[in-house]
């Protein structure tokens, strides 16, 4: 986390007041910075979109699992499974 931090590139960003009266609500109550508090925030948005992008190939890796499971099921392989 130090080299973390001796590495930070400090930037400037202009928010609303009731934003940032809401944000330093949070930190209070959390304990942290503000500027911690905004790190998380977008790291975690970040971790979102990721995820938002991936999407796509995920259903369809799970439709073919779906597809690859009802055939085995099809051919009784899948008996004495517990299935919910």
């Amino acid at each position: 986390m130090a080299d973390d931090k001796m590495n930070a590139q400090r930037v400037s960003i202009t928010l609303p007041p009731d934003v940032i009266k809401e944000i330093d609500l949070e930190c209070e109550a959390l304990g942290i910075f503000r500027s911690t508090y905004i790190l998380l925030a977008v790291q975690a948005k970040l971790k979102s979109d990721r995820m938002t992008k991936d999407m796509p190939a995920m259903m369809i890796q799970a439709a073919e699992m779906m597809k690859f499971m009802k055939e085995l099921d099809s051919r009784g392989m899948l008996d004495g499974i517990k299935k919910d």
